[in-house]
């Protein structure tokens, strides 16, 4: 969803030209459309990006900071 709006990605197989897979393609979007979501709102809300990594198996690991009343607040979030 994008401001209260959803798309649907429509592809056709049959022409489907590229080097990976229809449904590969399509988890590494998904993939993608969640870390910059979560990039997007944890900004909105004050966090900065401490680190983002992604590991030999696929997984994004997002650390975010926030500072609040001079202390620092820290989420950690994992994608598989």
């Amino acid at each position: 969803m994008f401001n209260g709006e959803q798309f649907e990605l429509v592809a056709d197989q049959q022409f489907w030209q590229q080097s990976v897979p229809v449904e590969v393609f399509l988890e590494k979007l998904t993939k993608q459309y969640s870390v910059n979501t979560i990039l997007n709102e944890a900004h909105n809300e004050g966090f900065v990006l401490n680190t983002q990594k992604v590991n030999e198996i696929g997984e994004v690991k997002i650390t975010l900071e926030k500072f609040v009343q001079r202390e620092m607040a820290s989420a950690y979030i994992a994608l598989d």
